[in-house]
């Protein structure tokens, strides 16, 4: 009997550009940005005594992270909490409820498709950053930008409709997990 071939692929990693604490006065216009946006993390973050938010500079995004965990994650102009962190806060943002037969698609960077999606949890417009979870443990396994709103969604049967902009095992998940291996290997 023949083995059959395994192939091993190694996940390119990027580069963290720079690292450093982040002033006390940008600590707080940080927490003043986040605090429409995301009021449970908001919450969360300043129930920390001694704030001390560093900052990651990896390629052409940005990483803040709190007491060794990646808490924020921005790209261009726009800044949303990791995978992890929502998994661990909870609702943050509008959730699209994806069934089992979607999950390795998103998980190797496919968009969403409307057939996939059992439920949508929130009310969102066109552009919006929404959390991908897989329906059966409740976990976040993507992030993604809305093409639709939520009313157009929940009447679509067919398409794209959720632009997938991070998941889990792609690049900056794998290079967070280098640098924080404590908060990616659960």
């Amino acid at each position: 009997m023949v083995e059959p071939l395994v192939l091993f692929i190694s996940v390119t990693m990027l580069k963290v550009k720079q690292r450093y604490f982040l002033r006390n006065k940008d600590i707080k216009l940080l927490l003043n940005k986040i605090k429409p946006m995301y009021p449970k993390l908001y919450e969360q973050i300043v129930m920390v005594n001694d704030i001390k938010i560093e900052y990651l500079s990896i390629d052409s995004i940005s990483v803040y992270v709190l007491g060794n965990k990646p808490i924020l994650i921005e790209m261009g102009d726009k800044l949303y909490p990791t995978i992890n962190i929502l998994n661990k806060v909870g609702e943050c943002l509008p959730k699209i409820v994806v069934d089992q037969g979607a999950i390795p698609h998103i998980i190797n960077g496919a968009d969403v498709m409307a057939p996939g999606i059992s439920q949508i949890i929130g009310d969102f417009k066109e552009n919006s950053i929404v959390q991908i979870v897989e329906k059966s443990h409740n976990m976040v396994i993507a992030i993604g930008v809305s093409i639709f709103s939520s009313d157009t969604i929940r009447n679509m049967r067919r398409g794209k409709v959720i632009r997938n902009i991070h998941h889990v095992n792609d690049k900056l998940w794998e290079t967070l997990k280098q640098y924080f291996p404590n908060e990616y290997n659960r």
